[in-house]
């Protein structure tokens, strides 16, 4: 006979580890053969008694450790916000002149206003701010939102954004005096593996939570921001989900939770969150100026290869090289050119291209630094004095000449389908009222996906918007031409796309 065991009431966590130590705990916890004729009825008894002993045991544990899920949930519900954002759009397809629609609809030119964004946000201070993604905040003028964990809605305004780590500071209009900020962990401290919890409102399902662990740090050129150093986790997320907090087992803020990589805009197990350390240094900018003062150096930068190392001699050494200088910017002016490799910055080193960005940008604007040089099959170390890094700075110029493409017709609108199975046209109002796209955001949309095609069965989708190929940011159909040039689709690339109502997601397709 085979004994029947209920599995734990309290959350799937809880189920999820009952089966797996049902299997390795000590001894059979469920399985009860037959012990007629060895031992009698008392020996099956003692049998019975101590196996429901064990159970007991085990299942005690399990509570505990439900228990710790529950208590962070609780911990983190009152200080995570809904947030909806709503602007005005012009109606499409109205016939001028009609009276008929006026006299009992009103006018029908009219802007309407709809929603056009919906996400999470975590209150900070108890003056009521509340940090968020960027994408979240919708386009400025907009009317935002935000609701209390216990249904209170109030109105805010945006206080300062930095769409080059995506996040934004709101400031509620009229903050109630019973706030509860929540508290700000360390994400430095975060391992491979830890538990981590997601607090959210995923389809516009206020309050949700959801559990996994960390399954990367430092994940850079995903091609979601300028600035990348992502948590990488498989706690649950979805659209509407961005903005709101990842939380370790102490009930500590460690990540703004902010988008996924699918292939079928759905969670597929893999999300991204801002670490709180850099999201809490963006907070405390926005929150003194409004904006987001970063160092510049000016160069464009990429990878070492293998074939850089052998032929530049550079051994074990680690870098990256200068592919192109901005012409009257810093670096120029210290006189870094072209082909240098760049190992270190005011004593930080240049491992990979993240990490030189993130290493000048936190140095101060107008500060001189030292930038160790791999040049002529030496080190040498020029000193550079950064500037700040301006809103739209010029891009150097290439290393090699681009690809000369085909001239455009003034009234060619819309490319043809490209290697990646898809249309694009360039952003325009009526694209992005007529998408639910944010009319500000740069990208281009694409229009149609080539049935069986590698877009398509990545889950591609017409009307979303394209904002980076392998993290090259596309803002024409030019930059979208320039961005293929180097990609082999036998190797795969990766596209970050953006969908109604800012929800991000990135997607990674091969030709097979």
């Amino acid at each position: 006979m085979v004994a029947t065991i209920r599995p734990p009431r309290r959350g799937g966590i809880g189920l999820a580890l009952f089966v797996v130590l049902a299997f390795v705990g000590p001894g059979p916890a469920c399985v009860r053969g037959d012990t007629g004729g060895r031992g009698g009825d008392d020996g099956a008894e003692r049998a019975d008694a101590q196996e429901r002993a064990d159970l007991a045991r085990e299942v005690e544990q399990l509570e505990a450790f439900s228990r710790v899920f529950r208590r962070v949930a609780a911990l983190a519900r009152p200080s995570v916000v809904s947030i909806q954002v709503h602007g005005r759009v012009e109606p499409r397809g109205v016939v001028q002149g009609d009276d008929f629609f006026r006299r009992f609809f009103g006018d029908p030119r009219r802007a309407v206003e709809v929603e056009v964004s919906q996400g999470t946000g975590v209150i900070v201070d108890r003056q009521g701010t509340v940090l968020t993604n960027n994408h979240v905040v919708g386009p400025d003028g907009a009317r935002i939102v935000v609701t209390l964990h216990d249904g209170r809605s109030l109105g805010a305004t945006v206080h300062g954004r930095d769409p080059r780590t995506d996040l934004a500071l709101l400031r509620l209009d009229a903050p109630p005096d019973d706030l509860l900020p929540a508290v700000l962990g360390d994400s430095d401290a975060l391992e491979v593996g830890d538990w981590v919890v997601a607090v959210g409102s995923p389809f516009g399902l206020q309050q949700s939570v959801t559990a996994g662990i960390v399954s990367a740090k430092g994940r850079a050129d995903v091609g979601i921001t300028d600035f990348e150093d992502f948590i990488q986790t498989d706690a649950a997320m979805n659209p509407g989900n961005s903005g709101g907090p990842l939380l370790n087992l102490r009930g500590e803020v460690v990540g703004i939770n902010t988008a996924i990589a699918s292939r079928t805009g759905a969670f597929q197990g893999v999300g991204f969150a801002i670490p709180i350390g850099m999201a809490r240094d963006v907070a405390r900018q926005l929150g003194e100026r409004g904006r987001v003062v970063r160092a510049w150096l000016g160069v464009a930068i990429r990878e070492l290869t293998a074939e850089d190392r052998r032929g530049l001699g550079l051994g074990e050494r680690q870098g990256v090289v200068v592919a192109g200088v901005t012409p009257g910017a810093p670096a120029a002016a210290a006189g870094l050119r072209q082909g240098d490799v760049i190992l270190a910055v005011d004593g930080e080193p240049a491992h990979d291209v993240q990490r030189l960005r993130h290493a000048v940008a936190r140095a101060g604007v107008g500060d001189v630094v030292p930038v160790e040089l791999w040049r002529d099959g030496r080190q040498v170390t020029v000193d550079v004095r950064l500037a700040e890094l301006p809103d739209d700075p010029v891009a150097p110029p290439r290393a090699t000449p681009p690809r000369a493409t085909p001239p455009r017709a003034p009234d060619e609108a819309e490319r043809p389908p490209t290697g990646l199975g898809l249309r694009a046209r360039e952003l325009t109002p009526e694209l992005a009222a007529r998408h639910g796209l944010d009319p500000a955001a740069e990208g281009v949309v694409i229009t149609g996906v080539e049935p069986g095609g590698l877009a398509a069965r990545a889950g591609v989708r017409p009307g979303w918007l394209l904002r980076a190929v392998d993290g090259q940011p596309v803002r024409t159909l030019d930059d979208l031409d320039a961005a293929l040039q180097g990609v082999d689709l036998r190797r795969g690339v990766q596209l970050a796309l953006e969908g109604p109502g800012g929800a991000r997601q990135t997607v990674f397709m091969r030709q097979q």
